[in-house]
């Protein structure tokens, strides 16, 4: 145990001594000259903001070719490192309002700003292998393209039509790469089975993984024929025996495409895993017109209108077109809770407005599953989640395909003034 702690420290002091260096070779103007060879320790304490003893220290540890004396690297928290570059900030910025006319203004670059935050958190090897997180030999070409998207200069002012292209591209490439739509249906899922599984059952023994992949390829199958007969698919096949086979084939292979299994099994397996957690399911969904709407409106402001709904008055004439064309609609979302093999309890949260039935249904989950969660309630977060991103996308080519649905959402929080 001894040792362990060991390799900790010298691999935080690793990481430190790398922030020191980036910052002192990149951010810092350390006063050298021909007549001063050696950093300007006072020049530093000005810029970084912390007292002179500590950069000494820190010129000493990193820098120690330059020094007779050598010292231990000082330690560094995420403060102070937030400390030191705010510091370099503002005195970058007071110099360049002082020398606006002799020198061309030197900034702090939010790209340097995220690479020295990026060096204080980076993993090791050795860190890596010990928490089994691979790192793929390309991420630094994402960290460039997260980098030049959202530079303030350079980068794009709304990245979702970005996400949303990168994100459909994704999954282009990924069904060119992936293996043809011929294989036997029930080898391909076990493949795509076998690898979530690998990923998220690591400590079962090889007897019972093997039963889970049997209980999750038996239950996509299930999950697969529960949607071929909601999209229509299994009852056009009942009746079109008489066509061409590759007609068949095509709907076949349409359908079943090796995206919607990959989704679908991940899908799966993660609610199975979520389930043991949050035991609870959505059974189904009632959907019910209810008055007063539509609602017919006369010259007279009298009635069940509130007259301030109506203004300004020269806008009169089309509220009241739309009231009388405007439905309202009301939406109960049935959950139940699983309770045993045998026994279930079952309840309903109801929504009623003018939306749609999709706003009405998210809403109703969302009021549910957010509501009285002390976590929640104490950081003061409402039970409400805002979309930042809902995309739709049919995959494949027939009046059949399914209907894939991406959301991204966050929690809203309640300010106190």
């Amino acid at each position: 145990m001894q040792n362990q702690e060991n390799t900790y420290n010298s691999e935080d002091q690793q990481r430190d001594a790398a922030v020191y260096h980036y910052l002192l070779t990149k951010l810092t103007d350390l006063g050298i000259s021909e007549d001063s060879p050696k950093p300007n320790e006072y020049k530093i304490h000005k810029q970084w903001g912390q007292n002179r003893m500590f950069v000494r220290r820190v010129l000493r540890s990193v820098m120690p070719e330059l020094y007779e004396d050598k010292d231990r690297i000082p330690g560094l928290t995420l403060g102070k490192l937030v400390d030191i570059l705010t510091s370099l900030q503002d005195y970058c910025k007071n110099e360049s309002e002082k020398n606006a006319a002799n020198h061309t203004p030197r900034v702090i670059s939010q790209y340097h700003k995220e690479r020295v935050l990026q060096k204080y958190s980076q993993l090791c090897p050795e860190e890596r292998e010990r928490l089994d997180i691979s790192i793929h030999p390309q991420a630094s070409l994402l960290e460039q393209l997260q980098d030049t998207i959202t530079d303030k200069i350079q980068g794009l002012p709304e990245i979702t039509h970005f996400y949303k292209q990168a994100l459909s591209l994704y999954t282009s490439l990924k069904q060119e790469l992936g293996g043809s739509d011929g294989d036997r249906l029930e080898s391909r899922i076990e493949d795509y089975t076998r690898k979530i599984i690998e990923h998220y059952y690591t400590g079962l023994n090889s007897d019972l993984k093997e039963e889970k992949i049997k209980h999750f390829v038996s239950k996509i199958l299930v999950e697969l024929s529960r949607n071929e007969l909601q999209a229509g698919i299994r009852q056009v096949r009942s009746t079109i025996s008489e066509y061409p086979s590759f007609v068949q084939e095509n709907l076949k292979t349409d359908f079943i495409s090796n995206q919607i299994l990959e989704s679908l099994v991940d899908s799966v397996i993660k609610n199975d895993l979520l389930a043991d957690e949050f035991p609870i399911y959505i059974d189904y969904v009632e959907i019910e017109k209810v008055d007063p709407l539509p609602l017919k409106r006369y010259d007279s402001n009298s009635g069940l209108i509130n007259p301030d709904f109506l203004k300004p008055e020269n806008e009169q004439k089309l509220y009241a077109i739309g009231l009388g064309k405007q439905t309202a609609i009301k939406v109960r979302v049935h959950f139940y809770i699983q309770l045993g093999s045998k026994s279930r309890l079952d309840f309903c949260e109801e929504v009623t407005g003018i939306g749609s039935p999709i706003s009405h249904i998210t809403t109703a989950i969302n009021r549910f599953l957010f509501e009285d969660i002390p976590i929640l309630k104490k950081n003061g977060y409402l039970p409400i989640a805002q979309k930042i991103l809902s995309e739709d996308k049919i995959i494949g080519n027939t009046r059949n395909s399914v209907v894939f649905s991406h959301n991204v959402v966050k929690l809203c929080k309640q300010k106190k003034y």
